[in-house]
This record gives structure tokens, sequence and C-alpha cells, in this order.
């Protein structure tokens, strides 16, 4: 087992032959769950040569100082394992003012294309390893309007 991210690979060797050789890898996300996408070859015994390029995702643990695997998923196109960067997605994109007067930072960036009316939603890092309560109330038309009527904790 791996200490370190570094050290996570795909690479197996068998009977002295290298049956999955790692090409790459990109570190999706760091800490006690880690996930990485590498790019690999299969080594095919009737040819004796490395086939076509693939890819896979592994989810890590790191459980008493080593990175334990929990989970993949293999990818079975390049132009799925190919994310763009965020500034090709929001190309045509405005980012969204907060309209909070009091904070300027929102809980999370929209941004809107005008020609379509298209949203696109930049989540913050580790948003996922966070609680969020969200207090429901009656927004008009009612003489509790304005008051909680309700709540809900999202994790």
């Amino acid at each position: 087992m791996a200490e370190k991210i570094e050290d996570l690979t795909v690479t197996y060797t068998d009977g002295g032959i290298e049956t999955v050789k790692e090409l790459d890898k990109a570190i999706l996300s760091k800490g006690s769950w880690t996930t990485i996408l590498f790019r690999y070859q299969d080594w095919d015994r009737s040819k004796e040569e490395y086939g076509k390029e693939k890819y896979t995702i592994r989810r890590y643990q790191k459980r008493n100082g080593e990175y334990r695997q929990q989970s993949k998923f293999n990818i079975s196109s390049q132009a799925q394992a190919e994310l763009p960067a965020f500034e090709k997605v929001s190309e045509d994109y405005k980012k969204v003012e907060v309209s909070d007067q009091q904070n300027k930072v929102g809980l999370f960036n929209l941004w809107k294309r005008e020609k379509d009316s298209q949203l696109l939603g930049e989540l913050p890092r580790k948003y996922a390893n966070k609680s969020y309560f969200i207090a429901l109330t009656v927004s008009s038309g009612d003489r509790y309007a304005g008051l909680q009527a309700g709540d809900i904790v999202m994790q």
C-alpha cells in the first residue's frame, strides 16, 4: 500500500512483464479521499505489444497512513477523459454578481450565457465535504411570510 499520493499507480507486473503500463495521471482531489485519473495501456500477449490508451478513475481512502483503493471507473473513450478547462466551458458566460450587499461572496458562483439563458454553477472546492443548513420561508401572500417554516440540513 502507498503512503503518499505520488506513489499510487495502476502499473502491474505479472511474470516479469509489465501488463499494465501507466502513462500519466492527474490528481483530481486530495485529502483523506483522493481521486486520480490514470492514462494507461494494457499488454496484449498475442501481439506482444501494448494496446491503445485507456483511462480509469480510481478513488482511494487514506486510513492509518496508507491509501487503499475503494472504487474504480473505467472510461470508454478518450473524449470522455479529456475534461476541458473552465475557461473554455465558460467562454460566452458572464458572472452573475451576488445580490447580498453585506457579503459579496456567495455560496457558489453563477454564470449566465445571454444568448440562450443557460446557467453554469461553479461549486467551491470541498463542497461535498460540508453540510448546509437551508431555512425554508414563505416569500409572500401569507401573514407569516418571511418567517421560517421548516428547515433541511443537506450533506
